[in-house]
Parts: C-alpha cells; structure tokens; sequence
C-alpha cells in the first residue's frame, strides 16, 4: 500500500510484535544471513506479499501441488465427519424452521441425517423477513459443523516446480489429494 501504517507497540519481543504485524496484514517476513564465509555477513529482513498462483486468476502460471502430478510426496489425508451436521431446526420467538445445507437433500434420512438444534431467541422478526433470518441463521451455524479436510505432503527439492522461481513465501497456491479435493494454500514456511 502507498500509505504508511503507523503502530505503537507495548513492550515485548521483536518476534512476537514482528509476527502480530505480519499476520494482522497477511505478510510473511524472514531474516536471512548473507555472506556467512566472510568476515562481513550480514542479516537481510525480507517482507513478503504473495502472489495469487491458483487457477482463479489468468496473469500467473497455476501452481498445483498433487501426488498425481508427482511433485507432492509422503502425503498424509484426514476426512472426518464425526462432528458434522447438515441439516439446522432453528426456533426463534416467533416460529420455527428447517434449514438444508449445500446440496443436502430434504429427503436425506438415517445416519445421513445429522442434526443441530438453534435457539435463536435474539431473531424478532415475522412474516418474510423471519423466514429469510431462520435460514441465514442455519447456514451460519451449520458452518461451523463442516467435515473435516486435512491432507498433508512433503514437496520434493527436484520437482516441476521451483521454490523462488515458481513460487515463494506468501503466495497462494493448490494443495489436491488423489481424488481431486483441492483447496487454496498459503505457503508460510519453506524447510531445505
């Protein structure tokens, strides 16, 4: 940004005040020693902004990281839905509804029928405007109870794609498991 950012800090550790900054606006930073062989090394502080380089934009080449592709290895996945819900009874004080998730059907019945129950007394509203507040309401909460994605992998040093070149700390990358589950990831740490 073109406007300076003016911050008082309490007192604490550079670190800590350095990473609070750093993830209030989104920035990743390193210090690097230059010239360790020489009597003159040197520490350098970098900032970092990121780039986008998932296929959501067009200006950058899409940087994806999947076993398929083989530049993704020793990879780890968790799915669970032990906590999940998809289906939300909202009661308010003045009616009722059922709110369906994304794609759940009305008809979903069994096991496949996971429940959450909203006391939404704080919702006042009648008529219309009621129905549209019971439904805002259950998606909000039965956002919170989603399945839970976790997949993991190391990124081999001699891959497709490399580490300064195709991307660096900050950019937004794809991280996709063998079935194609795909999410958007920021790359914070780079290990050698």
């Amino acid at each position: 940004p073109d406007e300076p950012i003016i911050l008082e800090l309490s007192a604490g550790t550079l670190y800590s005040h350095l990473s609070d900054i750093a993830n209030r606006f989104n920035l990743g930073f390193r210090i690097v020693r230059r010239d360790n062989d020489s009597a003159d090394a040197t520490l350098h502080f970098e900032v970092f902004v990121g780039d986008d380089r998932t296929g959501n934009q067009s200006v950058r080449n899409a940087v994806i990281f999947a076993p398929n592709l083989e530049n993704l290895l020793n990879t780890t996945q968790l799915i669970s839905d032990s906590g999940s819900k998809n289906i939300a009874y909202v009661f308010t004080k003045n009616g009722a509804g059922i709110v369906y998730g994304s794609g759940v059907s009305p008809l979903v019945t069994g096991v496949e029928r996971r429940v959450l129950m909203i006391n939404a007394d704080d919702i006042t509203e009648t008529g219309a405007a009621l129905d549209l507040a019971i439904q805002r309401r259950g998606l909000e909460e039965l956002a919170k109870y989603r399945t839970i994605h976790a997949f993991d992998g190391e990124i081999p040093q001699d891959g497709a794609y490399v580490y300064e070149l195709d991307y660096r700390l900050g950019d937004l990358t794809v991280l996709q498991d063998a079935t194609g589950y795909a999410s958007e990831m920021m790359v914070t740490e780079q290990i050698f």
